[in-house]
């Protein structure tokens, strides 16, 4: 994980009352019960940092990012949404002719996978595509340099007042919520999730040219507070040239890069919160 960008810096309807001839009385104006979704895999941050570490793209030959996951137990599987932490490097007067003063537009991939079988290094593959997803996000642009109170080094920004080289970070956090109750999807207790954006010359669909995209990476700076990161030593990679510790089973398939003297992934989970009906 040499390569990687990384930075200093989760109805029950109330019976008494139906009992009791009330019934009409619990409920909400509409006439109906709108059940609240439950968190069931969290691994982001709380209170957003910030900043986080994150696997870059267009660097590191990545074209998918993320991880095999365990729902908590006992929860429910109707999946309602997800979550991702990112961080922007992309500073707006670098690309005068891009986006708006608060951000630019980009399509980001969200995608839910079964757990595949076994490959010949005792690893899981991915399985079949449960629920895919694409939607054109508006990335904020990451602080211009902030010399004045980062000195050390220059080129970060202040996320937060402080005293001077606190708080300084190379790229902003932010995150992204994707709708999966389109696919009314009842997910089994265990997926890997992926996240794809094209680049300059990565992605499943490379641009051909530069722009912000090629700074725009994945947080993986997670712990899994609810449900559970399956490997911890591994992360989810598909990439080209990506340098994977077990290159011999291929590339350019999203699949566990798992913990080696090269990419240590000990300490390290992609970051994403999933919650479901």
């Amino acid at each position: 994980m040499t390569s990687k960008n990384r930075t200093s810096a989760r109805g029950i309807l109330p019976v008494a009352a139906i009992l009791l001839g009330f019934a009409a009385a619990c409920a909400p104006s509409g006439g109906g019960y709108a059940p609240t979704p439950v968190v069931i895999y969290n691994s982001n941050p709380s209170p957003l940092p910030g900043n986080v570490v994150s696997q870059g793209f267009q660097c590191c030959e990545v074209d998918e990012v993320g991880d095999q996951i365990a729902f908590a137990p006992g929860t429910p599987r109707n999946l309602q949404s997800a979550t991702v932490t990112m961080s922007d490097w992309a500073i707006r007067s670098d690309y005068p002719g891009v986006g708006d003063a608060t951000g630019w537009d980009h399509p980001l991939t969200l995608s839910v996978y079964a757990v595949g079988p076994n490959d010949l290094a005792g690893n899981p593959t991915k399985g079949s595509t449960l629920a895919t997803t694409t939607q054109v996000v508006h990335i904020p642009w990451r602080p211009e340099a902030d010399p004045t109170n980062c000195p050390i080094n220059p080129t970060k920004f202040q996320s937060t007042p402080g005293a001077p080289d606190t708080n300084c970070f190379n790229g902003l956090a932010f995150q992204v919520t994707f709708d999966l109750s389109v696919f009314n999807l009842t997910a089994p207790s265990q997926v890997v999730w992926g996240l794809a954006h094209n680049t300059q010359t990565r992605g499943y669909n490379p641009i051909g040219t530069p722009g912000p995209y090629n700074s725009l990476n994945v947080g993986v700076d997670g712990t899994a507070s609810v449900g559970t990161q399956v490997n911890p030593a591994a992360a989810w990679i598909s990439g080209g040239t990506y340098p994977y510790c077990d290159a011999s089973l291929g590339t350019g398939v999203l699949r566990p890069d798992v913990n080696c003297g090269a990419n240590n992934w000990a300490g390290y989970a992609p970051q994403i919160r999933f919650t479901a009906l």
